[in-house]
């Protein structure tokens, strides 16, 4: 049975109802009350108003047509409504928005300790890096005076091993992996206060009340774990992995030692250096050249996931209409979508907010299948046509049309183009790839890259190392632009799409009705 409603309830109801004003249907700011008629209006409206009205120095109001003087000194003589304005003082909603702006002025207090914490931790973690460092130097230049001339090259070889042992290649020892968790629960929560802002400014008060009780629901908990953490981190053995251990000749062989590094563990290709579940199945992705992250396309819900470059979640955003199935980053960090239901291009900025529709094809007969950017910016689409047949577009980075071009080399109907190093490389379904030039004349085919049983159905490059990555159903080859394969590995699923990682040492891939995507290591 429903509690009856109180003195309390019915004057917040009467509240809500009468601090609205008629013209803006905002909260007044400043209610003025109309002398012949009794009406509030804000003193901004009733500005607006008399400015339509110069000539006159009458005002006519809003809500019954009742015409009052407006006095010499302008709407602001028009008394104010001094109880009205107590009542918004005191309502439930302007409460608890003056209950909200003290709690973000104590988050944000919070959160500037916890940063001074995090460059105290920062600071000791450098200082015992530097000074590891710096003796085991020491160690090995003590150690090298006792030799001969003959083992000064060794004595750079191994100086030059103390660096890579300190680099940002090396595996981690366990305070360094937490000593990273922290720095990413802080830059989240710090993250997260920023947008606060946002909160404050909405005029909705349902809108306002949910945000507010999500946001503080996620702040609070994620400042919580980011305070556990921090003191975790204060508990464990402050240590590097690294040690320098002197070498015997007639033993190891080493003239002068050697330099090794705990939890170490080699490079493998097809390595999972982290799995990502979803509660979708990813269609798409693609990385950001700029930031890294990793833009995730759910074409079911019709929604873009954002993730950082380790695979955290970091925000998303819905699109309203269309069959989507391609996702780029162009290289001004802009998202870009295929709608292949409308047959054009959907631009949005990082944030998820759309900015315009382009890039329509040549002629009604060309259909889009697949997107990728190349890295001068420019759109290279491979289409199919009833006319001619599956071929190429190419669009220069301020989205003109450039090209297209198609070839009796085609084997299958659906391609997969990218530009690299004035080339266009195209898969096509076959286990070769076709090279054009830079004006879309055939130049050569590879050699097969596995015999009938691969099918190659995407390409991305592999700028850093000169390589090309190709995906085929269920393997990844890695080749040389001339078609020499440099390694593969099979997957253990059907893939749907791969990338690369901003600076080329992994990759990103997501599977055929598999709710995941994973970062996988292609080096040898």
């Amino acid at each position: 049975m429903a509690k009856p409603k109180g003195i309390a309830d019915h004057l917040a109801e009467f509240v809500g109802n009468e601090i609205d004003c008629p013209v803006c249907l905002e909260v007044y700011d400043e209610p003025k009350c109309l002398p012949n008629c009794a009406h509030n209006v804000c003193v901004k409206c009733l500005k607006n108003l008399a400015k339509r009205n110069r000539k006159k120095r009458i005002i006519q109001c809003p809500e019954c047509r009742v015409k009052s003087t407006i006095p010499p000194c302008g709407v602001t003589g028009f008394p104010t409504n001094h109880l009205l304005k107590r009542l918004i003082e005191n309502s439930p909603e302007k409460k608890e928005r003056r209950a909200f702006d003290e709690a973000l002025k104590q988050y944000r207090e919070e959160i500037n300790g916890m940063k001074e914490q995090l460059e105290t931790l920062t600071t000791l973690r450098s200082n015992v890096i530097e000074g590891s460092k710096r003796r085991m130097k020491d160690q090995i230049r003590a150690e090298a005076k006792r030799l001969t001339k003959m083992i000064e090259e060794e004595q750079k070889r191994l100086l030059s091993q103390v660096d890579e042992a300190f680099g940002e290649k090396v595996t981690k020892n366990q305070f360094e992996k937490k000593y990273d968790e922290v720095k990413q629960l802080y830059a989240k929560v710090s993250t997260s206060l920023e947008t606060a802002d946002k909160i404050t400014d909405e005029h909705d008060w349902k809108t306002f009340q949910k945000s507010k009780g999500i946001f503080e629901e996620q702040f609070q908990g994620n400042f919580k774990t980011l305070g556990a953490t921090v003191a975790n981190l204060r508990t464990l053995q402050w240590t590097t992995g690294a040690k320098f251990n002197p070498g015997n000749l007639t033993k190891s062989g080493k003239i002068l030692g050697e330099i090794y590094c705990d939890e170490t563990q080699p490079m493998r290709n097809g390595r999972v250096i982290r799995h990502i579940d979803t509660d979708f199945v990813p269609t798409a992705l693609t990385v950001s050249p700029l930031t890294g992250e990793i833009a995730v396309l759910d074409a079911e819900s019709r929604c873009v996931h954002v993730y950082t470059s380790t695979g955290d979640h970091h925000k998303q955003f819905d699109i309203k209409y269309g069959d989507l199935r391609e996702i780029a980053y162009t290289k001004n960090n802009d998202i870009v979508v295929l709608n292949q239901e409308r047959n054009r291009l959907l631009h949005f900025d990082k944030d998820g907010a759309f900015i315009h529709k382009f890039v329509q094809a040549p002629n009604a007969s060309v259909r889009f299948q697949k997107m990728v950017m190349g890295g001068d910016g420019r759109y290279v689409l491979t289409s199919s046509s009833e006319a001619s047949g599956p071929g190429v577009v190419v669009y220069d980075a301020e989205r003109r049309h450039k090209m297209a071009f198609t070839s009796d080399h085609f084997k299958g109907n659906n391609l997969a183009a990218i530009h690299y190093k004035d080339k266009f490389y195209v898969a096509d379904c076959t286990s070769t790839i076709k090279i054009f030039d830079n004006k879309g004349k055939f130049l050569q085919e590879t050699k097969s890259l596995g015999g009938k049983t691969i099918k190659l159905l995407s390409l991305v490059v592999d700028s850093l190392h000169e390589n090309l990555v190709c995906a085929s159903e269920n393997t990844i080859l890695v080749i040389k632009t001339d078609g020499n394969v440099v390694s593969s590995f099979p997957m253990g699923g059907h893939l749907n799409a791969i990338a690369v990682s901003k600076g080329c040492n992994s990759l990103v891939a997501c599977f055929h009705e598999k709710k995941f995507f994973q970062i996988l290591s292609h080096k040898e």
